[in-house]
């Protein structure tokens, strides 16, 4: 599952958290952009934990004249 953007309440990671968790084998949630919205985050933690729903990549990029390149790349094997 990818999700694209700031990190916070208006893509709805609690209901695709939800979802996942009732997946006998649900696929990991890679985000794009910035994962740190006024402590949603914090939040949302909590609730993948609560959840057991593990795995998480954030990748974060800027954009020059058409190149892509990328900042910070994150990956951890836990609730996240």
């Amino acid at each position: 599952v990818v999700g694209v953007g700031s990190f916070g309440p208006t893509k709805n990671v609690e209901f695709i958290l939800r979802a996942l968790a009732t997946l006998a084998d649900p696929p990991k949630l890679v985000w794009i952009g910035n994962m740190d919205v006024g402590g949603y985050r914090d939040r949302m933690v909590a609730l993948a934990r609560e959840l057991n729903v593990v795995g998480l990549m954030n990748i974060q990029f800027a954009i020059q004249d058409g190149e892509i390149y990328v900042l910070v790349k994150e990956a951890h094997e836990y609730s996240f």
